[in-house]
């Protein structure tokens, strides 16, 4: 099922990914979402998904680097 975000016209499909409203960067998952937000809670804000360290697949969506082995 392929979803929609009227306001910037960003197209994305899969259950896990996410969609920022603020900067309309889609994201793999809420990991990677959660990552591209920093400062309190009461005044979250944007990074550039890049400089949080965050890498973009062929679709466009913004991952985490996968789990280090211990």
């Amino acid at each position: 099922m392929k979803i929609v975000h009227p306001p910037c016209g960003r197209e994305w499909s899969g259950q896990r990914a996410e969609h920022c409203p603020a900067c309309h960067e889609t994201f793999a998952g809420t990991r990677a979402g959660d990552a591209h937000r920093t400062g309190p809670h009461d005044a979250r804000r944007c990074v550039p998904p890049a400089t949080a360290g965050l890498w973009q697949d062929a679709r466009g969506l913004w991952h985490r680097a996968p789990y280090r082995d211990r």
